[in-house]
């Protein structure tokens, strides 16, 4: 009984464990409010960018830890979302969050407690962001990606919306900002398999004593 009580213990302790440990190191998904030589500013207007360098991401579920940007002086509202390509320049968004309409000239960086998504597969993720002005540093076009780039903004996106049409596709610039997440939950498949695996070597164990 004592061998089936440590075995049994031991199981549950592994359990807990994994439960505890299922969040994972922070990703950024985006540029960066770092982003080297974002001096620029887009000319007076609202716009819609997605950066066309994206983040692989397995499936799982995901908290949205916070956003990230660099901001100038001039009034104007951010608005961050992520999404996944439905084809070529066109996508899907996956979260979208809520407007920042107090922003301040330098780096401003939002923060969540509350903000989660799901992938039911892995999938490349992609940083998009609305502004209402033009005060959303980027960089020339000697980043490492270009931007999908639409005029006007859509502070109207929601998980499952759809971005099918840019004004200026694949735009050579590089804009100062990303989402920072977390996956909270693995892949199910994954999780289950690693402790039924142990589980079943405790037992074969016990048998074998």
């Amino acid at each position: 009984m004592k061998t089936s009580s440590r075995i049994v213990n031991a199981f549950a302790a592994m359990v807990a464990l994994a439960v505890i440990t299922q969040s994972a190191s922070a990703v950024q998904i985006g540029l960066g409010a770092g982003l080297a030589g974002a001096t620029n500013l887009d000319s007076a207007g609202a716009r819609l960018n997605v950066e066309g360098q994206s983040t692989f991401l397995t499936a799982g579920t995901y908290r949205v830890d916070s956003f990230e940007y660099l901001a100038s002086a001039t009034p104007g509202n951010a608005m961050p979302f992520l999404a996944v390509s439905s084809g070529t320049d066109q996508y899907t968004v996956i979260w979208a969050g809520p407007n920042d309409p107090a922003h301040v000239a330098g780096v401003n960086t939002e923060a969540y407690t509350t903000q989660f998504f799901t992938l039911a597969t892995g999938a490349n993720v992609f940083a998009g962001i609305n502004v209402d002005s033009n005060f959303l540093f980027f960089a020339d076009p000697d980043g490492p990606s270009t931007t999908d780039h639409n005029n006007p903004a859509n502070f109207a996106l929601v998980a499952g919306s759809g971005i099918n049409s840019f004004t200026n596709a694949n735009l050579s610039r590089n804009y100062a900002f990303a989402v920072n997440v977390t996956q909270v939950i693995p892949e199910p498949a994954t999780a289950t398999l690693g402790l039924l695996a142990v589980g079943g070597l405790l037992l074969r164990r016990r048998r074998m004593a």
